[in-house]
């Protein structure tokens, strides 16, 4: 089973994520903030993280920087809600983030994004 981790301290956009994930048959996990997102990486595999940028205590890069450092394998996406050109390109040029979706984002799209990470590990770990 693949699992997944959301991690958004909107609960609503959390909430609306599981649901449209659900479908694809993956487990899905959740966290409030970076901090909880971290105790649950530690304790559990996770193929695919969701996170978003603006989080009381950790950014979203940070948290991603830290899974990136301590779980390669895990693939990395970041929501955000700054959609400056100068906020895009930042996080276009960080290594450790592997997809960037800006809020509100479309929702196929990302399913459709995640579907093919998902794809590609699998591709790459055969």
């Amino acid at each position: 089973m693949t699992n997944l981790l959301l991690v958004d301290d909107e609960p609503v956009l959390v909430h609306a994520l599981s649901r449209l994930l659900r479908q694809a048959a993956y487990t899905i996990h959740t966290a409030e903030d970076a901090q909880e997102a971290q105790r649950l990486l530690k304790s559990r595999s996770i193929d695919l993280i969701v996170s978003d940028q603006t989080m009381p205590g950790m950014s979203g890069t940070t948290l991603l920087r830290w899974v990136a450092e301590y779980f390669p394998d895990t693939v990395r996406i970041l929501l955000t809600g700054w959609a400056t050109i100068g906020s895009l390109d930042e996080t276009n040029n960080m290594p450790h983030v592997d997809r960037l979706f800006v809020k509100p984002c479309d929702y196929d799209q990302l399913r459709s994004a995640i579907k093919e990470e998902l794809e590609n590990c699998r591709a790459k770990s055969h």
